[in-house]
């Protein structure tokens, strides 16, 4: 009786352990009403470029992300992005030397203020 229990922990901690493993390794989708409420941010033209490159398996937010990265790179040796808190229009960016920095953007354009 010990042995069946034993191995059956054993499989339900392996179990929970590739469940959270594969959990961690897709993150999840922003709601659709979240990506609209982003885009209602946005100028006309802005939006217009957004939606036309979310397709397929890109959203909305990594969309964004990676025009704002883009926008980073021409000002800042900017790695990748950290955090972003498009409410308040300021984006969390990795440097090259492991440190992070925040910059504000332009809602409306997503340029790169400071």
């Amino acid at each position: 009786m010990f042995k069946h229990t034993t191995i059956l922990a054993t499989a339900a901690m392996g179990l929970f352990m590739a469940t959270a493993s594969l959990a961690q390794a897709q993150p999840s989708q922003p709601s659709q009403a979240f990506q609209q409420a982003e885009l209602a941010e946005l100028s006309a033209a802005k939006r217009a470029e957004v939606q036309q490159r979310a397709t397929g398996t890109n959203n909305v937010r990594e969309v964004l992300e990676t025009m704002l990265l883009n926008n980073l790179q021409l000002r800042y040796p900017a790695n990748r992005i950290v955090a972003l808190d498009f409410g308040r229009g300021a984006v969390a960016y990795a440097v090259t030397d492991g440190s992070v920095r925040v910059a504000t953007f332009n809602k409306s354009t997503l340029v790169v203020n400071d």
